[in-house]
């Protein structure tokens, strides 16, 4: 079977923030846009059920109600949207080829915006703790609602330790495991004497 072509001045690859601005400034500009996002538009930020450090909101916002206002905005500037996985991307002399499972997107730019993903630890029925059931992935957006709680921070290098050190303002007690060998706290020097 042969794949389709459809041509685009830009292709944005992720429906994060990131994603959805970028497709914003494109759609804003004229230019033809498609936004490609394989599962959820919004990303990560949709799972934040109190967003507190997003400016131009005094009160907190819902993570989900702020991604649905993200994703209204840019589409009122005629951006496309495909829920789809990328397969590829080729460049044939000037052009960019996205590809996907049935089509091949032309395009003059293509913008990667894929964010991230959590890393689970693999431990037993960890999957049913996440989405603000006891397990996050930003001790920024939840730190408040963990006030007067033990909170363990499990990760690597200086983020976790940064991350435990912020959440000292607000629980009761830190823990923080890190993957890495035993004994070896691999973070930069300020993050070390800070923990400490």
């Amino acid at each position: 079977m042969e794949k389709k072509t459809e041509y685009y001045d830009v292709v944005v690859i992720g429906g994060g923030p990131g994603g959805m601005t970028a497709a914003l400034y494109a759609g804003r500009a004229r230019l033809k846009t498609l936004l490609i996002e394989k599962s959820l538009i919004g990303g990560m930020v949709t799972y934040t059920s109190e967003l507190e450090n997003y400016p131009g909101f005094i009160e907190p916002v819902d993570g989900g109600e702020l991604m649905q206002k993200f994703d209204k905005q840019f589409r009122r500037f005629g951006v496309d949207v495909k829920l789809t996985d990328v397969k590829g991307i080729r460049v044939d002399c000037d052009t960019n080829i996205v590809e996907t499972f049935r089509v091949n997107y032309l395009a003059k730019a293509v913008i990667i915006a894929t964010g991230n993903k959590p890393r689970l630890t693999g431990a037993k029925n960890e999957d049913s703790f996440v989405n603000d059931k006891g397990i996050s992935f930003c001790a920024t957006c939840d730190a408040a609602r963990n006030t007067d709680k033990t909170i363990m921070v499990i990760g690597s290098g200086d983020a976790a330790i940064e991350e435990g050190t912020f959440l000292t303002k607000f629980a009761k007690e830190v823990i923080v495991s890190v993957i890495h060998d035993e004994g070896i706290m691999d973070a930069n020097k300020v993050a070390r004497k800070s923990a400490c």
